[in-house]
């Protein structure tokens, strides 16, 4: 059967894709070495808040989500988190993986 996505489930997603974006950034400025990159590494983070917050937003208009009837809401909730997670340029290690380790620990930015 197929699935398909409510608006307020796609704006949770986007939400939550945005709050990872912000942290990968966050996470890159800390690690660079030049004051520009820095700077510019903490303008996207701060770009990334306010999609964040405009999705934030679309999704407190939509509403609350209902859950289908076959499912159960952690199965659900697995179900999404594993949507957001497959967003792989903002995974967890994504900095580290894709541009090094962080400062004291070897190559920097």
């Amino acid at each position: 059967m197929a699935h398909f996505f409510r608006a307020n489930e796609i704006a949770e997603a986007a939400v939550q894709i945005e709050r990872k974006g912000r942290a990968f950034y966050m996470r890159l400025a800390d690690m660079a070495e030049n004051e520009k990159t820095r700077e510019l590494f903490r303008l996207l983070a701060r770009e990334e808040a306010k999609h964040q917050e405009v999705f934030q937003d679309l999704k407190d208009r939509l509403g609350d989500i209902d859950l289908p009837t076959w499912t159960s809401n952690e199965e659900y909730n697995n179900y999404l988190q594993g949507l957001i997670e497959s967003h792989s340029l903002f995974a967890e290690d994504a900095a580290e993986s894709r541009v090094g380790p962080a400062p004291g620990q070897g190559n920097e930015l």
